[in-house]
């Protein structure tokens, strides 16, 4: 259970930035901090999840390798239903926000700079699919390169072509992987926190 409350202070501590943010209260120059909270947050998650169906396991071993922590959540028939879940709840909420690239030239724009950064050295983006559906796999493993480079340059996404194409939301413009890790986050900690309950109490 401690995992997940330190995972819940980092869930927090991500919507009071970010809410922050959306209303000008503050200023960020990029999204950085704000998805390292939420990676944070998801990395604790993941965790406390596995620790609480496999008791055995140790994920220290893992460090901040989000991609690894999902991969072997996905291992785990226990955790089956609440990943399921989780994406559904997750793309639902993506899929209430519909995509604007501004016109052809911007869309044209974007996908020569993700193919520089790629170049670059950096993970390919996830696919985005219709409706703005996005597989959690693929946004951990983007995600998951970035929170393990050990301070690298590509650890926090700083620039445009590290981000995904923008869409058209209720406040204006917004990236659609910060939202993706936010959601997923959010839904999955519900049910994080009754597979822990449920460990804390049980006999063995």
């Amino acid at each position: 259970m401690g995992l997940y409350v330190m995972g819940r202070d980092y869930l927090t501590a991500g919507r009071n930035l970010s809410e922050r943010r959306d209303r000008d209260a503050i200023s960020l120059s990029s999204n950085a901090p704000i998805d390292h909270l939420f990676c944070h947050a998801a990395e604790l998650f993941m965790k406390a999840a596995l620790i609480a169906t496999v008791p055995t396991i140790n994920v220290m071993k893992y460090g901040h390798r989000l991609h690894c922590l999902f991969g072997r959540m996905e291992e785990v028939n226990d955790l089956g239903s609440v990943l399921k879940s989780t994406k559904r709840a997750m793309n639902q909420r993506l899929g209430k926000i519909e995509r604007a690239f501004t016109s052809a030239d911007e869309a044209a724009r974007f996908l020569a700079e993700q193919e520089t950064f790629e170049k670059m050295g950096g993970a390919p983006l996830p696919t985005v699919g219709k409706d703005a559906a996005i597989m959690p796999r693929e946004l951990f493993h983007w995600y998951g390169l970035r929170h393990s480079q050990k301070g690298g340059f590509f650890r926090y996404p700083m620039h445009r072509h590290e981000t995904v194409p923008v869409v058209e939301g209720k406040d204006g413009l917004v990236e659609l992987l910060p939202l993706a890790l936010r959601y997923w986050t959010e839904e999955f900690s519900d049910g994080v926190y009754q597979m822990c309950s449920r460990a804390s109490t049980s006999p063995n």
